[in-house]
């Protein structure tokens, strides 16, 4: 009888083990595809998206900066707006600027930028859709997971058997076996 006992009760530890490797397996490739780039097409049309919307002037080409009789840090001193070369096309920040001035360029320098990183990760990343699709179904694959190791500890429960729970277990999968 207690050989039968023992027996089980490491049969049943095995298991549980066994269940648990595999949601420390599925939790790691969660990982690995949540940290992974975005797909290079995507980054560079993100890129250039913005740029294009930063080159887009809002408002009326000034020169008043350059041709004030205060200079920039007397205006500073006494708290005077002086938005300096950000007010050249109405938005705040010299990025808006260069852009405007030079987008074509920046764009050129930023996709080279983009296209270093993707060939130093030797990837071209992951498209949004796939990665959705790939987070869902890994995502349902360890919610299966996690019931089946709580229907292993329950089991164990009911003979006498105790297995502690992981902490960051999912609460739907208690819910699914109570």
């Amino acid at each position: 009888m207690k050989n039968t006992a023992i027996l089980t009760h490491d049969k049943l530890r095995a298991a549980v083990e066994k269940v648990r490797a595999q949601i420390r397996e599925i939790k790691a490739e969660r990982e690995k595809l949540e940290d992974a780039p975005p797909a290079k097409s995507e980054a560079l049309a993100r890129m250039r998206r913005w740029v294009d919307e930063v080159m887009a002037p809002t408002g009326e080409v000034s020169i008043q900066p350059f041709v004030s009789t205060c200079d920039p840090e007397t205006a500073r001193i006494m708290g005077w707006a002086f938005g300096g070369p950000s007010q050249l096309v109405g938005r705040t920040g010299i990025d808006s600027t260069l852009c405007w001035l030079f987008g074509n360029l920046v764009k050129e320098r930023l996709a080279a930028a983009i296209n270093d990183y993707y060939a130093s990760k030797a990837t071209e990343g992951i498209a949004s859709k796939e990665r959705e699709t790939k987070l869902e179904q890994l995502s349902a694959r360890l919610l299966e997971l996690e019931t089946e190791e709580e229907r292993l500890i329950c089991s164990g429960e009911e003979a006498g058997i105790v297995i502690l729970r992981r902490a960051d277990v999912d609460p739907r999968a208690l819910a699914a076996v109570l």
